[in-house]
């Protein structure tokens, strides 16, 4: 089912116990103040969140023509954090998603604030979050104690104590063969306010980016430059930009297609995207996605819009960004470099 408002907890889980025995089932991480009509449907508004803690999402997997391959960076993620929450005696607690581990502490600070605060913590302790969870105050984490029902992951989302993130990943899989029901397992007591949070500005220099996002361009026009042009998209990218409303998530797919498939720069990345979302009225650069990006350096990968159904069911994998993608993985999945 998609998205679904409720008024109290107790509606909640009703709905949820409905699902929870054959599909994924996810809930807000927030509740918010307010809502607002988008496209003639009531949502709510994101930048009136709640923010009560902070959830960090830590994935153990990449994929790779289809497969998914184990990694490190999750548990090595949620170790670090452990280790820095620990020091302030931070009020948190953890779970083990199937696919990674979510790190949940006691936060406070403007919804608006939160990207700021993640990216930070995610360059002083050095961890891997999920790129389309930082900042997010429209992202899901799943329910605790239901069901992965995701290929190679088959076992529960449960609440984990700090003795067991030292444990091997494939023996925490082993202890999510079953849910722990009434289990939770919180430590610390303090909560982390993150209300002055500012970006490092030596990261990426942001006062250098003067854009007009008034100006009256045509994406094409800042494509041709780079040799490009709409049409030459791959089916995928059509496919999203043909949406009425394109979401977050979507729009760093968007973002991370520019910078690594057409090599656009990031200043005109921006560019690009506000002529192609004008008609909806949002673009990137108001939440610093396209900025997150280019400082991180993530790339594209064309798994995830296959996973999404964006790709043809009969994608013969010629498009650029699956030779891409090819070209950039091929070295990590046959040297094993940081795959076990």
């Amino acid at each position: 089912p998609f998205r679904v408002m409720f008024n109290s907890k107790q509606d909640a889980i009703r709905d949820i116990n409905k699902y929870k025995d054959f599909s994924n089932i996810y809930h807000s991480i927030y509740g918010f103040r307010e809502t607002e009509v988008i496209f003639t449907r009531e949502g709510p508004n994101y930048e009136t969140a709640n923010i009560g803690r902070v959830v960090l999402d830590l994935d153990s997997y990449i994929k790779y023509n289809g497969d998914e391959y184990y990694v490190e960076n999750g548990i090595d993620s949620v170790r670090k954090v452990e280790k820095w929450a620990k020091e302030l005696n931070l009020l948190r607690q953890y779970r083990f998603s199937g696919g990674g581990f979510y790190a949940i502490f006691s936060a406070k600070g403007h919804p608006l604030k939160l990207r700021d605060f993640e990216i930070n913590l995610q360059n002083d302790l050095e961890i891997d979050i999920d790129e389309s969870t930082i900042g997010d105050t429209a992202r899901m984490m799943r329910v605790t104690n239901s069901f992965n029902f995701k290929n190679k992951r088959r076992c529960y989302c449960i609440p984990i104590t700090i003795e067991e993130l030292e444990l091997p990943f494939e023996k925490i899989r082993e202890l999510a063969q079953k849910p722990r029901i009434n289990k939770r397992y919180i430590y610390g007591k303090e909560t982390y306010d993150f209300s002055n949070c500012k970006i490092d500005q030596n990261k990426i220099k942001l006062k250098q980016i003067k854009i007009d996002l008034k100006e009256n361009i045509e994406a094409n026009d800042i494509l041709e430059e780079y040799g490009w042009d709409q049409s030459d998209f791959c089916d995928a990218v059509k496919r999203i930009l043909s949406k009425g409303h394109i979401g977050n998530y979507l729009r760093y797919e968007l973002i991370k297609y520019f910078k690594s498939v057409v090599k656009v720069d990031l200043k005109d990345t921006i560019r690009v995207m506000v002529a192609l979302l004008k008609k909806e009225g949002k673009h990137s650069f108001h939440e610093k996605q396209a900025i997150y990006i280019y400082r991180r350096n993530y790339v594209f990968n064309p798994e995830k819009l296959k996973g999404l159904g964006y790709c043809s069911p009969d994608c013969d994998r010629s498009c650029m960004g699956w030779r891409y993608l090819d070209k950039k993985l091929k070295d990590v999945i046959e040297n094993g470099i940081g795959i076990r």
